[in-house]
């Protein structure tokens, strides 16, 4: 059988490039975006579906997906006209993937999320076991969705992985 994969935030640079280079492969996938700023490769196996995850009316026609990949967020907070906003937008964005992922019935679940938690870090060596500080919103909305996730995904029994990735531009 061929797994399903849903991938959120395809629009931006890491999920059009997670579509595009996950497509290689024996993989159904869903993508979604409200805009799509980067070229995602057309195959017979790719699904691209236009949507606002922000809001609560999400599609209800899809097939279920094994694997979700959730990678949607806004990065920066002039966006919005107070900086706590954005903390509060990124956190319900989790909070809706996750529930879509629960009607999709996916197994795994993967947060995209950022070293930018280690903020103001002494040394560049850190790890799982280095202190969290998070000073700014989206660095301090990874780390709420991080907690959120891990708590909503131990409840309904759907694997849980975190992949912190580093500055890419």
């Amino acid at each position: 059988k061929i797994k399903t994969i849903f991938i959120t935030g395809a629009g931006g640079f890491l999920g059009s490039e997670l579509v595009n280079g996950l497509s290689k492969y024996k993989y159904k996938i869903y993508f979604n975006d409200i805009d799509f700023s980067y070229k995602i490769s057309k195959s017979k196996k790719t699904i691209k579906l236009k949507f606002n995850l922000f809001k609560k009316n999400l599609p209800n026609k899809l097939d279920n997906a094994d694997i979700f990949i959730h990678n949607a967020a806004v990065t920066k907070s002039i966006q919005f006209n107070e900086p706590n906003k954005l903390t509060d937008f990124n956190v319900q964005l989790t909070k809706n993937a996750l529930k879509l992922a629960k009607r999709l019935n996916s197994k795994t679940f993967f947060l995209i999320s950022s070293t930018s938690i280690y903020r103001n870090f002494q040394s560049e060596k850190y790890n799982e076991r280095s202190r969290v500080i998070g000073i700014d919103s989206y660095s301090k909305s990874k780390i709420v969705s991080e907690k959120i996730c891990r708590k909503f995904c131990k409840k309904y029994n759907i694997k849980f992985t975190v992949l912190r990735i580093g500055n890419i531009y």
